[in-house]
């Protein structure tokens, strides 16, 4: 069951095209086309070809990949897609436009992440003692727009959300 690495000018609209211009130079990009859901998740736990790519940027710098792009998904694959069985979760997709965008983990981005939660925590405690007690770090939230799905990171809320105003409730007041 093999992919074929595809380029990014094979026909995709400016919306997916600055999708994946937004990625990371040198991610994988592979064509979907035919598979199920079930073959894409088998294909990312098994492979470890999808986990990082290794490539060099214009300074030299060494880079690991840790995006992968699956062009033409179906729309039913799409659905089907569990965002809990591979390795990676999802970054990105667009329905209307058959990609779909896996952010494979990597230690430094893990790292990133963990450490603005620690950061965001002493500020919160600078404004007022425990006041990061009032704030949950609730995992990431899915942003849908008209096209497509983002998912973030993380998010964070108040662990009590404020009362509703009654007096908006109550009609002819």
């Amino acid at each position: 069951m093999g992919l074929s690495n595809t380029s990014m000018s094979e026909g995709h609209n400016d919306e997916v095209r600055q999708m994946i211009e937004a990625l990371p130079p040198g991610s994988s990009q592979y064509d979907a086309e035919g598979l199920g859901a079930e073959d894409l998740e088998e294909l990312l736990q098994r492979d470890r070809l999808f986990t990082h790519t290794e490539h060099y940027d214009s300074d030299g710098k060494r880079i690991l990949d840790s995006y992968v792009v699956f062009k033409n998904v179906a729309p039913d694959t799409m659905r089907d897609f569990s965002n809990q069985k591979h390795l990676g979760r999802i970054k990105d997709l667009s329905l209307t436009n058959h990609l779909l965008i896996i952010n494979m983990p990597s230690g430094d981005h893990e790292s990133a992440i963990r450490y603005f939660d620690k950061v965001l925590q002493r500020k919160l405690d600078e404004m007022r003692t425990d006041f990061s007690l009032e704030v949950k770090a609730c995992g990431s939230k899915d942003v849908h727009g008209t096209t497509r799905t983002k998912i973030p990171d993380t998010s964070f809320r108040p662990r009590l959300l404020p009362a509703a105003d009654q007096t908006m409730a109550q009609p002819g007041s």
